[in-house]
């Protein structure tokens, strides 16, 4: 499989967020309050080292405007690797990390 039907159109990310496509995939799959906070309450160390660090990624590089103009293009709506890249931050966020 090729990367681009792995990732959708999420292998349109400028590359210097191209990063945040595995991540998204694997995190964003939480989508509800509740799935997320389930997933918090049991992310092992590894894991929330990791969010920690695509939090701070995006804060000191300002890529959370660039997301929002990608997910502008790409609406969640018609992509569901979109919805889990949205997703994502809404992890991020749950988690009390900041990125904006």
């Amino acid at each position: 499989m090729t990367k681009y039907l792995e990732h959708g159109v999420l292998a349109e990310l400028p590359s210097e967020l191209s990063y945040l496509i595995e991540p998204a995939l694997r995190y964003g799959q939480n989508q509800f309050d509740d799935d997320i906070f389930s997933f918090l309450d049991s992310a092992t160390d590894i894991q929330m080292a990791e969010l920690a660090t695509i939090a701070e990624r995006v804060q000191n590089n300002d890529h959370y405007a660039d997301v929002n103009k990608f997910l502008d293009l790409y609406p969640i709506t018609d992509h569901s690797e979109c919805s889990c890249l949205y997703f994502l931050f809404g992890v991020l966020d749950h988690a009390g990390l900041n990125f904006d």
